[in-house]
């Protein structure tokens, strides 16, 4: 039998209310694919540049969806998304879609002999921190803005 793997999202809390969400998404295996990190700046990878164009652009695909800030480091992204009233999407749903999206973009551009057997471009899941007050809000950017440097 498996073990049962630990419970990461809130249980009882509904992830489709608006509000801000700090998201963590992690390369399967911690693989750098995303770029390289130099002289505290980060070089995105052609891998890096699909998959931070279509965060950036989330609003422009889901009505009520807003980026407040993101950026994607070597082996993983942080970002901040906005659910506002009028979104109709959980945020499960939407992360969903947005790794769905750049793997089928992966496959078209960078390696259009990808097979399954090569293994996976992101972890099954993902972490998530709901943002509860301005504090943490501005903490958590800083910790965006200063993350390639550390």
């Amino acid at each position: 039998m498996y073990p049962r793997r630990r419970r990461i999202h809130l249980s009882d809390y509904d992830y489709s209310q608006p509000g801000y969400y700090f998201v963590t998404l992690c390369a399967e295996h911690r693989r750098p694919i995303f770029g390289t990190v130099q002289d505290g700046s980060v070089d995105l990878s052609p891998f890096g540049e699909i998959v931070q164009t279509p965060l950036d652009g989330l609003g422009a695909h889901y009505p009520g969806v807003s980026v407040d800030s993101s950026i994607t480091m070597p082996n993983h992204l942080h970002s901040i998304i906005v659910l506002e009233e009028s979104n109709t999407l959980s945020l499960h749903e939407i992360m969903r879609r947005f790794k769905s999206f750049t793997v089928g973009e992966y496959r078209r551009h960078i390696d259009p002999a990808y097979r399954v057997e090569q293994g996976h471009v992101w972890q099954d899941r993902y972490h998530d921190i709901v943002i509860r007050n301005d504090r943490q809000l501005d903490a958590l950017r800083r910790y965006m803005a200063n993350n390639p440097e550390q």
